[in-house]
């Protein structure tokens, strides 16, 4: 709400309390709640990997996404 205010000021408006609360309800009632779909891969050290080894994993696999790779194929084949 503090950035909203903020706008408000910054453009000379003037809104009593009561107007601010209603354009304030108004606005986030009538957002759907955002909803972000994530995927990863886990690259960790373990007994068959150094943390050196898993940095250049994860580097290898950052430069072939950048080069157009699909991270869901990648995360199918190097996860588990």
């Amino acid at each position: 709400m503090s950035l909203f205010l903020l706008l408000i000021s910054k453009n000379n408006v003037s809104l009593t309390s009561e107007e601010l609360q209603a354009a304030y309800r108004n606005a986030t009632s009538t957002k759907p709640p955002e909803e972000r779909l994530t995927s990863h891969i886990l690259i960790e050290e373990n007994d068959s990997r150094t943390l050196e080894e898993a940095r250049v994993l994860a580097q290898s696999l950052k430069e072939r996404i950048d080069a157009g790779a699909m991270l869901d194929d990648l995360a199918r084949e190097f996860s588990g």
